[in-house]
């Protein structure tokens, strides 16, 4: 037990326990500071603070509001993010039978090897605007996010 301890358990209003009551008997620093921190216990016990005031609810819900929408943020981007998954399987089964179809129809008039470059092109081409697609949603949800939460003007 240190003598800060105790002055701290005394100001604090605190019952002193048989360690700190113990250093507080032996040490004369303890012994000195006891009267002081017993007239400011009470000064503190004495003040009392002012009501807050009535629009504080208002102001303190207005100033949080930008943090209250990004944490809605998080179930809307789940949702969102949910339903464009679904899609997805049908997707790439759509679009497999697509270039199917397309580089059997191209080998019958082309070389092997230009249709293949056709294709390819054309699958790297969907799987960047499909990447771009699904890398937008979070962006989207967020920004739908924060349209919502803005507050309205009187």
């Amino acid at each position: 037990m240190t003598c800060d301890e105790v002055l701290t358990a005394r100001v604090l209003g605190g019952a002193l326990d048989a360690a700190a009551a113990a250093h507080a008997a032996a040490c004369s620093r303890c012994r000195a500071d006891a009267p002081a921190a017993a007239a400011l216990h009470r000064t503190l016990a004495e003040h009392r603070t002012a009501p807050p005031p009535a629009e504080l609810r208002v102001r303190t819900l207005r100033a949080a509001a930008p943090l209250v929408a990004e944490r809605a943020i998080r179930p809307r981007l789940a949702r969102a993010l949910a339903a464009t998954l679904l899609a997805l399987p049908a997707i790439v089964a759509w679009d497999t039978g697509v270039v199917r179809t397309v580089y059997a129809a191209l080998t019958a008039v082309l070389p092997a090897g230009l249709s293949a470059y056709v294709v390819g092109s054309y699958g790297a081409a969907i799987t960047v605007l499909v990447a771009l697609s699904y890398a937008a949603v979070p962006l989207l949800a967020a920004r739908q996010a924060r349209a919502s939460w803005r507050p309205a003007h009187a």
